[in-house]
């Protein structure tokens, strides 16, 4: 027993001694699902090459999820990673475990989604209510400024996609005064299944409609679904956020008008950057805009714009 006690000692000093590795950077999306995260993923693991630090994805399965985020907050803070970068499922329940992380010294970058206390190192996206003011003052010239639209919301606590309701709505109200604003009565939430559920009762409550603002890709491709359904798809303008094949398909047949394109791959190289120089003790900026661009039929063949597109 007496050898047991003196050789234990010994390999917990080799083990202390042990090199460590590059820190690890935790990058924790809303999700993976739509083509929108996997491209993050990219950006972050470019990033995390570039910059020479471990990059680990630690993803809920569902948007909806948000009990699960603050799990993998959790493991975060608890494993000591050197970084986080996280998305926030919603703005208000998250703020504890970012500042569980920041009295642990480990700094947090909060990216797409922001959270209602600044209590972390840097803000990387979109300008999101830019953006959604963008959608209103384009729709509002394809409908020459009369008719009736309709906001099909996302999720209550999501903060981007609010922002991006919020500015889509006061720019068609201060642009377009002859046109009719009005939300749906249901929340499109997480899926492209309910979304459609949710677009089906929005049509069916305002057969009038003109017009549709959809803040994200599920939200979009949902009603979209729900329009060809109804025979109205390239009746009714439908305009909003992020991509997909589907949505491209629309774009070039005419039953989309629009889409607001991000850039996820700038989201999550900026993201880890950010996260590297604070954790360096480099101050990084407090809030970094990545671009965005109208996509149109008409712009869809500009070879700049073609880069952009990620299928």
């Amino acid at each position: 027993m007496p050898a047991i006690r003196f050789i234990l000692p010994l390999i917990l000093l080799a083990a202390a001694c042990k090199p460590a590795g590059p820190p690890e950077v935790v990058v924790i999306p809303k999700a993976s699902a739509n083509r929108f995260w996997p491209e993050v993923k990219a950006g972050a693991e470019a990033a995390g090459r570039d910059l020479g630090v471990t990059v680990r994805w630690s993803s809920p399965e569902q948007e909806s999820d948000r009990q699960r985020q603050i799990e993998l907050m959790q493991e975060a803070v608890s494993s000591r990673a050197a970084a986080i970068v996280l998305a926030p499922l919603d703005s208000r329940s998250l703020i504890p475990s970012v500042k569980a992380a920041r009295s642990r010294k480990i700094p947090v970058v909060i990216f797409d989604s922001g959270l209602d206390e600044a209590v972390y190192a840097s803000f990387v996206g979109t300008d999101n209510r830019k953006a959604g003011e963008a959608c209103a003052q384009h729709l509002g010239v394809l409908l020459a400024g009369k008719g009736l639209v309709a906001v099909l919301r996302y999720q209550e606590g999501s903060s981007s996609t609010t922002e991006r309701e919020e500015g889509f709505m006061a720019a068609m109200r201060a642009a377009s005064p002859g046109i009719s604003l009005r939300e749906s009565p249901a929340y499109s939430g997480a899926s492209v299944k309910s979304a459609y559920e949710a677009a089906r009762t929005l049509l069916a409550g305002m057969p009038e409609v003109k017009g549709i603002f959809c803040p994200n890709e599920t939200s979009l491709t949902g009603t979209l679904q729900a329009l060809e359904e109804a025979g109205l798809a390239g009746q009714v303008a439908l305009i909003g956020f992020d991509s997909n094949e589907r949505l491209l398909e629309g774009l070039k047949r005419g039953t989309v008008s629009a889409l607001l394109i991000q850039d996820p791959r700038a989201i999550g190289y900026e993201g880890v950057k950010a996260a590297v120089q604070a954790l360096r003790g480099q101050a990084p900026a407090a809030r970094i805009e990545t671009p965005v661009l109208l996509l149109t039929t008409e712009t869809l063949g500009d070879p700049e714009i073609r880069k952009r597109l990620v299928f």
